[in-house]
């Protein structure tokens, strides 16, 4: 099974509404309902969760 991640534009009405900056968010499946029993992972670099605070 190939995985639903996607970096895009949400579209759909059970995901997210928008990204918190720009347009584009990841995601799985960010058109449509996700896949039964998916097992897929997303790996990126460091992320800053403090940012400015």
């Amino acid at each position: 099974m190939n995985s639903t991640w996607a970096y895009e534009t949400p579209n759909y009405n059970k995901g997210p509404a928008s990204a918190h900056s720009g347009t584009a968010v990841w995601g799985t499946n960010l058109t449509s309902n996700y896949c039964d029993e998916e097992n897929s992972y997303l790996i990126s670099g460091p992320i800053d969760a403090f940012g400015d605070m």
